[in-house]
Parts: C-alpha cells; structure tokens; sequence
C-alpha cells in the first residue's frame, strides 16, 4: 500500500473521520513513505511482515533480493523503532515455509530482534494451495500444527509473552509457554 502513500493517508483521514481505528499492513521496505505514514498522526496499528532475522545476507537471501537485504534490514529496524517512539501498536508477522523459515533458531532469531518492540507475534503456515511463486516452494508440504506450536514456543522462550500461530486447518490459536 505504500508505494501509494498518499492514498493510503488520504484513506485514514477518512476512515479517522468515521470514528475507525487504521491498520497499516507493511513489509516496511520504503523507507521513506512508512516514515510519512507514521508520522502523519493517522496510523494506530502496523502489521510488519518480518520474513528473516534482521541480518542483511539472511533477509536478502529469504526474501528473494540479495541486493537489498541491508536496506531492507534497515527499513524494517526503523518502522520497530519509530512505531515504538510514536507511540504505535506493533504486530509482526512471519511467514513459516518449509526449508526456508522453519527451523526453531531461525524464529528464536527473528524473536531477539523483536523483543520489546511489538505488540504481539503471529507465525503463520505457509500454505501451498494458491499462486506460489517458487516452484520449489509449491511442491513442499506445509509445516504440521504441531511444527507450528514448537516453533512458537522458540519465541516464547527467547521472552516473547503475546506468541500467535495461524494455521488453515485450526486458525488463530494464542500459545502459551
């Protein structure tokens, strides 16, 4: 939605002059335009898709830009902490795919980062049913609910409190240490 900024802020004002509560549902990569967005005084909640630990050689390589995994670390380390100084809800959101983001280190790693800085965190099942880009990927099964629920608990124990798994069989489930 940020790649039309001023769209999106025209949209809030409307939706804040009903009486509505806005959600901005990000990957965080324009810098510049979630900086806009969130300082326009408009935004309540963010919902950042976190796909990897914030190192740039990992975040590159799991979202499929090489080049721009620094950048991308960087644009995400700053909508953390902006939405933080604002004042702004924070959820962060990871998708779980097989072989590529789900392994309990790789969750653990993404959990150090966002300790402190989010609201809550959802772990969502990849699922292989739609359009997937990646051949590779659509050929792999997703992981178990039982999956799901371990590498949760990985988030859990890195001292996350508010951990969510997102599953297309079971739905939203809060789990619990």
């Amino acid at each position: 939605p940020l790649r039309q900024v001023e769209g999106v802020l025209a949209v809030a004002r409307i939706a804040r002059d009903h009486g509505l509560r806005v959600m901005l549902d990000t990957n965080g990569s324009l810098r510049g335009n979630m900086e806009a967005a969130l300082r326009s005084g408009l935004i309540d909640r963010v919902a950042l898709d976190v796909k990897a630990p914030l190192d740039p050689e990992t975040y590159g390589r799991v979202s499929g830009a090489p080049d721009t995994g620094r950048e991308s670390v960087e644009s995400i380390e700053r909508c953390l902490d902006l939405s933080s100084e604002l004042g702004i809800e924070m959820e962060v959101r990871t998708t779980v795919a097989p072989g590529l983001s789900d392994s309990p280190e790789f969750v653990s790693a993404i959990a150090r980062v966002i300790l402190g800085r989010t609201d809550v965190y959802y772990l969502q099942q990849f699922d292989n049913t739609g359009q997937v880009l990646s051949q590779t990927l659509k050929q792999q099964r997703p992981p178990t609910r039982e999956d799901m629920v371990s590498l949760a608990r990985s988030a859990l124990a890195a001292g996350l409190r508010d951990v969510f798994i997102k599953t297309r069989a079971d739905g939203l489930e809060r789990i619990e240490g």
